[in-house]
């Protein structure tokens, strides 16, 4: 099954050379991330993996045929996607057994929440197999369809941009924040600090994610100048 999504629509994301990369000399690769940051459109979207077969295990009959007869899904093709892998961590041992008993023939993607590299099968089922990667939220370089910014390496070789290069027109980031842009990190900061913990955690918490908004910010700006 390959449900790809429009290609008028797809914006490339910052992480689609890594994991084209990786899968050239690694037998399977671990995609995880939050729900709905961009997966399964990713591997939809990106060669190599759209012509792949693609399972989820969202769907019950998959989910229940991953459990009784896991091999069966990659019948009759060497490169599979298998989202939602979280959901039949014994999959994952059939998974390892395929990648062993035929070194350099099989291929697979396993996608899933963000929890997924904390399962102790993950890290035992594929260790030394197996390569990982985060997509985070789209970035507001990806939104504009930029290339990856190569901020640090610029400044750790001593160039900097010209301060009159900051056009005044540049967009409000407020209206990225509202898009979204930051749920992720404050989502996470809720919970480090124990969302509803009582009163006390309120101020504390509220004090972080505006300073986690603010660096966020100035990032942001300090981006626009390289372009």
């Amino acid at each position: 099954m390959n449900n790809n999504a429009s290609q008028n629509t797809y914006r490339e994301r910052w992480l689609t050379p890594l994991l084209q990369d990786a899968i050239k000399d690694h037998p399977v690769i671990v995609l995880t991330g939050a729900r709905q940051v961009g997966k399964s459109t990713l591997l939809f979207n990106t060669e190599p993996f759209r012509n792949w077969r693609f399972h989820t295990l969202d769907d019950f009959d998959v989910l229940e045929q991953a459990r009784s007869n896991p091999e069966s899904l990659w019948a009759g093709t060497n490169q599979v996607i298998l989202d939602e892998v979280q959901k039949a961590p014994e999959l994952l041992l059939a998974v390892k057994k395929t990648v062993d008993r035929n070194p350099g023939k099989y291929q697979f993607v396993l996608s899933g929440s963000a929890n997924l590299l904390l399962m102790k099968q993950v890290s035992e089922s594929l260790a030394g197999r197996a390569i990982y990667f985060v997509l985070d939220p789209m970035s507001v370089g990806e939104m504009n369809n930029r290339p990856y910014p190569d901020i640090l390496v610029r400044v750790l070789n001593g160039e900097f941009p010209e301060e009159s290069s900051l056009t005044a027109d540049l967009p409000d980031p407020a209206e990225f924040i509202l898009r979204g842009l930051c749920l992720h990190s404050s989502v996470w900061i809720l919970r480090k600090h124990g969302q509803g913990g009582g009163k006390g955690m309120l101020r504390p918490t509220l004090s972080v994610i505006f300073g986690k908004l603010l660096k966020l910010m100035r990032c942001w700006i300090s981006a626009e100048l390289w372009y």
